[in-house]
């Protein structure tokens, strides 16, 4: 056929019938409500409709209270019940019902709440909210729970002030008053909202309701409002890749749940969010655009974009020549035809086209137009044999041309395809042939062969032969002309080489071929098939000679294949191919077969003891297992080993080292190995040259026989070097002990031998006391321990019996001696003790002055004599008995002896003379303890004694002789005076000055100069507050704060000073302005001014400089002229005004009216005579 556009149009008409409309919170607000009715049918509500509704939309009311977190409170007295419209209603439209349903509840006339919600009261969606409950609460959360049937939580899904109302205090009856908010109401829903939510616009009466429950003429208008502020949407997330069903389709998901958005008037509840397409659109393969639309209640939009990837469906990939083109129709309605030649899985795709090809292998369309292309789905699997019939139309948009045309089969994209097959009967004398077709695309009827194709192959050329060779619209592949007959049989490769011959076609120019194959043909297609070895290990070496590849004739490849070139078999190299699933592939003209090897690692071996060695007596160590468990264990003659867990018999073990293995016996074993070596114990003999030992002989050492570097232990009481074994044997505990010797070698071992520490003799005396003056009885020692022995004693001096031990003290020498007392047993020892022989003590002390100052430091006397005694005194001295410290301000001046008694062993005592005197008395005063920086220098009056020395810090000036400060030249500061006398014990004491400095008076204004009519300047004080403002008559000052009333000033320069009230008053002051406007006058062109008239160049503005405004008005910029546009003013009287600002920035303006008015008669043009008919 020729080329034909087909416009199909669909029309489909969908029919909505009355619903239900879906409300959200604010889309209605209660507008009345009256409890104080005999029954429930004397109690009404109103409210007003905030949105259109349908008549069958449904509401319900009720006035049970709300839980947060569990719901509505089902209490005695409470109720609900379902309100129906019964019609489509307006936004606007107030609705009154009657609370007759609520019965056997009441609607309670001591407070209560009422909600509207739809849903149910199980899973209510709220609408509005009123309450009217007296209870303790607040607006945010009304009684913050439900616990009686007046009392209620306000639910997080409400807000008051938006979409609820709470009117109190409590009152029976309220009414929404369009007189308190203004009149009737007009605005958006949001802003109705908020004015009927708003209990400042209700009325209340306790005793009266109100009739009817809307106030006479309050209405309500819903508009937009001007609001044209678009609300901002939030997409929500792009979805994850969806795959296509076997048909290359898939739904849209939805993408409204997962998008938000907020508005500056709509609530988020009443933005609509929609998508386009909807939410289980069916999608073809690619990048689809799904757009989310937010419309808020003006109904302004915005929108974004989310990109939803479809992919392809799994699909079996095809090679050149896997199908092939058995018809090709080009008149009347066109369709063609193809036979696959491998099968095929369920959603197999294949893309076809009758665009051109420009090598290398790429797909344009090129020309006017009637080229496109279009993807075929499998959907389910097929055999290799199978036909598939296609309309022309299968590729909406494209029309294949009767004059000759292309259709080419691929998988891939345009840009870079896999070709399996082409057909081309398109001719073009002397340029169209067999090896490249058309040799170029460069209309929508010519096209290159594609690189990866070979006509005759697997890609046909279509024309009748002769010269020159003729197009023919219709072809048809012929089975009967195929040597052989039918069914045509033979690889697909062989079928395809078959298929694409020319000679097999038939032609028709006039008529399609029906069906487009052709009915009568057979096909059976060898497979090429191919199974490839058993799994096996990555050790099992080189597998030859292996096949498995039909029919015979192809070639083997894949990692770790070596084809041997003969048809037939081929080599399989587990360790060149590596660990993993490997596909291997077979060849055979042209078409493969593919199937998997897995190669197996070497199990794991890996274990480990938990030391290298192990001594004969360490527990019998189990080795881990890190890698395959379930092995066995083995090694050389000597070792106790057991086989299945690797455990070692330590102490039934020969010492030495050994090699264990371990070998798995998993799919592919595997051994490893590791060495233990199992040591003997150490050698530990050892002895000591004696069994007992006196505590006073030598310290004896033990010689080791075995393995030395080992270390000695005993128990306690006996001293013994750990490492050398040598005892201490006097600063041993006498007693028998076991001494054990422990190596520190590879096998620690121990051996013990027993050594006895025997006490020497008790040599134990003493004497009554440790020292004895020259005047004492002679003492006699105890002997505590062995008697018998003899005293000696040194050094010379002492004079003592060597038997008894007496001592002569009057004969002895004083001195200390040491008298020893040896004994004569078994472990001869001997003891001394040391005794003095004491003179009388020496009390001789001195003080390094006879008297002293109660100023001075307190004096300590120098002891020459024996230290540690006590030091005494008559009354009034002040002084320490341990140290004879004298405190001397403590003491009263006077005349003292002072004693000091020795405490030795021979006590005695000596006294010196002490004199203690008093301070001179430096008392003085000043007049006052502060002065300011301006007084008169004062000067201190001395009440002690005279002729001392007047200091101060620095920032002082005084006279050091009189103690005169000079104020003036002075830091102010506080400072301390001292005055130090100058007599015998000189003394000093102070008085503390405040010098003050004048007070900081500073203060500014924001500017030197003020307009008349500028806001009142205050001044800020940067200085002292709290004083007092004065200026020069004429301007009007606040004396407190400084503030100056500019427009109650008389214009001029003024002095304004500000005068401080603290300790040291000071004053300043700064200059201010104060400027009149400018005399502005102006006078507004003539009226009336007609509506077309433009005046240029008006004037009459003064002083001139100045701007001029107002309807119609435009200032020509030079300060004096403007032009008044009378049409754009319009009729009427209309204000212009012209402004005028000085040199001192003052402004000023005056203003007149001008009255644009149509004055013109209009003009009649008279045709012909005609009647006019009055009506009276």
């Amino acid at each position: 056929m020729k080329k034909i556009t087909l416009l199909i149009v669909l029309l489909f008409v969908t029919y909505i019938g009355n619903s239900q409309t879906t409300l959200t919170a604010g889309d209605i607000a209660f507008v009345g409500s009256n409890s104080d009715g005999a029954t429930n049918a004397d109690d009404t509500v109103a409210f007003v409709l905030l949105k259109d509704i349908d008549a069958a939309t449904t509401i319900i009311f009720t006035d049970m209270g709300w839980n947060d977190g569990t719901g509505f409170f089902a209490i005695s007295g409470d109720g609900e019940f379902t309100w129906t419209s019964g019609s489509a209603r307006s936004a606007g439209d107030v609705v009154t019902i009657d609370m007759s349903p609520l019965f056997p509840a009441a609607y309670s006339s001591i407070g209560d709440q009422l909600f509207a919600i739809q849903g149910s009261t199980a899973a209510p969606i709220f609408i509005a909210g009123l309450q009217f409950n007296d209870a303790p609460g607040d607006d945010a959360n009304w009684d913050g729970a439900a616990t009686t049937n007046s009392t209620s939580a306000l639910p997080n899904a409400l807000v008051t002030g938006t979409t609820a109302v709470r009117l109190v205090p409590e009152s029976d009856n309220w009414q929404f008053s369009c007189a308190l908010a203004g009149g009737p109401v007009t605005g958006t829903a949001a802003q109705i909202r908020a004015i009927v939510n708003n209990r400042v616009n209700w009325v209340d009466s306790q005793s009266v309701a109100y009739n009817p429950a809307l106030e006479a003429g309050c209405t309500f208008t819903i508009s937009t409002g001007g609001d044209t502020t678009p609300p901002v949407i939030s997409c929500a997330p792009t979805p994850a890749p969806i795959i296509a069903g076997t048909n290359g389709m898939a739904a849209i998901p939805d993408l409204v749940s997962g998008t938000t958005a907020t508005d500056n008037v709509s609530i988020p509840a009443n933005i609509t969010i929609t998508q386009s397409p909807t939410a289980g659109t069916m999608a073809g393969v690619g990048v689809n655009s799904v757009v989310l639309t937010a419309t808020d209640e003006a109904g302004n939009t915005a929108s974004c974009t989310i990109p939803v990837t479809i992919n392809e469906p799994p699909s079996t990939t095809l090679a050149s020549g896997d199908i092939a083109f058995v018809g090709f129709n080009l008149d009347d309605t066109d369709s063609f035809a193809f036979i696959i030649l491998k099968d095929i899985i369920a959603g197999t795709n294949i893309k076809f086209t009758d665009c051109g090809v420009t090598n290398p292998n790429t797909i344009s369309c090129a020309g006017a137009g009637g080229d496109a292309s279009a993807t075929w789905y499998a959907s389910s699997a097929m055999s290799a044999g199978d036909i598939v019939t296609l309309p022309g139309s299968f590729m909406a948009g494209s029309v294949l041309s009767s004059i000759g045309d292309q259709l080419f089969a691929y998988q891939g994209t345009a840009a870079s395809p896999n070709f399996i097959t082409g057909v081309h009967s398109n001719v073009d004398p002397g340029v169209t042939n067999d090896t490249d077709w058309d040799g170029g695309n460069t209309s929508s009827t010519t096209t290159s062969l594609p690189d990866q194709l070979t006509n005759g192959v697997n890609a046909i050329r279509l024309y009748v032969a002769g010269a020159p060779e003729t197009e023919v619209d219709n072809w048809q592949f012929d089975c009967s002309s195929v040597p052989g007959g039918v069914p045509i049989t033979g690889t697909a490769a062989q079928i395809s080489a078959i298929i694409n011959d020319i000679q097999y076609w038939v032609n028709n120019d006039a008529t399609e071929f029906v069906p487009t194959a052709n009915s009568g043909c057979g096909y059976s297609v060898i497979l090429t098939l191919f199974a490839a070895p058993a799994d096996l290990c990555i050790d099992a070496g080189v597998q030859t000679s292996l096949g498995g590849g039909t029919p015979t004739g192809g070639v083997y490849s894949g990692p770790g294949v070596t084809d041997d070139g003969n048809g037939l078999t081929y080599s399989f190299d587990p360790a060149t191919a590596g660990v993993g699933i490997h596909t291997l592939t077979y060849t055979e003209n042209g078409n493969s077969a593919t199937d998997d090897v897995e190669v197996f690692a070497l199990d794991d071996a890996s274990f480990n003891y938990s030391a290298a060695s192990y001594c004969a007596n360490d527990a019998d160590p189990t080795p881990t297992i890190t890698g395959l468990g379930g092995g066995t264990f083995t090694s050389g003659a000597g070792l106790s080993i057991n086989a299945s867990t690797g455990a070692i018999d330590v102490s039934a073990s020969t010492p030495g080292t050994y090699t264990i293995t371990y070998t798995t016996a998993g799919t592919c074993p595997n051994a490893a190995s590791v060495s233990v070596t199992i040591n003997a114990l150490d050698d530990a003999s050892f002895n000591y040259n004696a069994a007992n030992y006196c505590v006073n002989e030598t310290d004896p050492t033990p010689t080791i026989t075995g393995l030395g570097g080992g270390t000695f232990t005993s128990g306690a009481g006996l001293s013994i070097n750990a490492s050398t074994g040598a005892i201490d044997v006097s600063a041993s505990t006498p007693g028998t002990y076991t001494v054990t010797y422990t190596t520190a070698g590879t096998c620690p071992n121990a051996a013990s031998v027993s050594v006895t520490i025997n006490a020497l003799d008790d040599a134990s005396f003493n004497y009554g006391a440790a020292s004895y003056c020259v005047s004492a009885a002679d003492p006699t020692p105890t002997i505590t321990g062995l008697g018998g022995g003899t005293f000696t004693s040194a050094p010379a001096g002492l004079s003592i019996n060597a038997a008894t031990g007496l001592i002569d003290v009057s004969a002895s020498t004083p001195g200390i001696y040491t008298v020893t007392y040896t004994t004569a047993g078994t472990c001869t020892n001997s003891s001394g003790v040391s005794v003095t022989i004491n003179a009388l003590d020496d009390a001789s002390f001195n003080y390094g002055a006879a008297s002293y100052c109660v100023s001075a430091a307190d004096p300590t006397p120098t002891i020459t004599g024996v230290a540690g005694g006590t030091f005494t005194s008559g009354a009034g001295l002040s002084i320490n008995a341990a140290t004879g410290t004298i405190d001397v301000s403590a003491s009263t001046p006077g005349a003292y002896t002072v004693t000091y008694t020795t405490s030795g062993t021979c006590p005695n005592i000596s006294s010196v003379s002490v004199t203690i005197n008093a301070l001179d008395d430096a008392s003085f005063n000043y007049s006052a303890a502060a002065y300011c920086a301006d007084e008169a220098d004062p000067t201190p009056t001395i009440t002690g004694v005279a002729g001392g020395t007047f200091t101060s810090g620095a920032g002082l000036s005084i006279n050091a002789a009189t103690g005169t400060i000079d104020v003036s030249a002075s830091t102010p500061g506080t400072y301390t005076i001292t005055y130090t006398t100058a007599g015998v014990c000189t003394n000093s004491s102070s008085v503390s000055v405040t010098i003050n400095a004048l007070d900081d008076a500073s203060f500014n204004y924001s500017a030197a100069a003020y307009c008349v009519d500028a806001a009142d300047p205050t001044p800020t004080i940067t200085g002292l507050g709290g004083g007092t403002f004065t200026s020069g008559a004429g301007l009007s000052i606040n004396a407190g704060t400084g503030t100056i009333d500019v427009s109650a000033s008389t214009p001029g320069a003024y002095t304004v000073t500000y005068t401080t009230s603290g300790t040291c008053p000071n004053s300043s002051s700064v200059s201010v302005t104060i400027n009149a406007l400018p005399t502005v006058t102006f006078s507004a062109p003539m009226s009336p001014v007609c509506p077309s008239a433009v005046l240029t160049g008006q004037g009459g503005g003064t002083p001139m400089g100045g701007v001029y405004s107002g309807p119609g008005v435009t200032d020509d910029g030079n300060g004096m002229t403007y032009t008044f546009d009378a049409g754009a003013a319009g009729n009427g009287t209309h204000i212009l005004t012209y402004t005028f600002s000085d040199a001192n920035g003052c402004t000023n303006s005056a203003s007149d009216s001008v009255t644009v008015e149509d004055t013109e008669p209009p003009v009649a043009n008279c045709a012909a005579p005609f009647t006019i008919q009055l009506d009276v």
